[in-house]
């Protein structure tokens, strides 16, 4: 049986390959990161799935046709911000 990294490898999916996308939350403006896919398979073929997270700690499961790249003016906090 292939190693679970091989079976991500063939699938596309490297360590450390990272999307960055806006975040779906109504009036969040800040970037979110892709942190999971996985596919489901559905009636009219099979349906990718991601999982995300915003640095506003928004958290959604969505399908990776909603993802919207974050515009140029996008605002990207550093974390730490939020604390001070």
């Amino acid at each position: 049986m292939p190693a679970v990294t091989d079976l991500a490898r063939a699938r596309g999916h490297t360590a450390g390959m990272n999307q960055i996308v806006a975040c779906p939350e109504p009036g969040c403006e800040v970037a979110a990161e892709v942190v999971s896919r996985w596919v489901w398979p559905s009636t009219d073929g099979p349906v990718e799935h991601v999982k995300l997270f915003c640095l506003h700690g928004h958290a959604r499961t969505m399908l990776t046709a909603w993802l919207v790249t974050p515009a140029s003016s996008a605002r990207v906090a550093h974390p730490s911000s939020r604390w001070n």
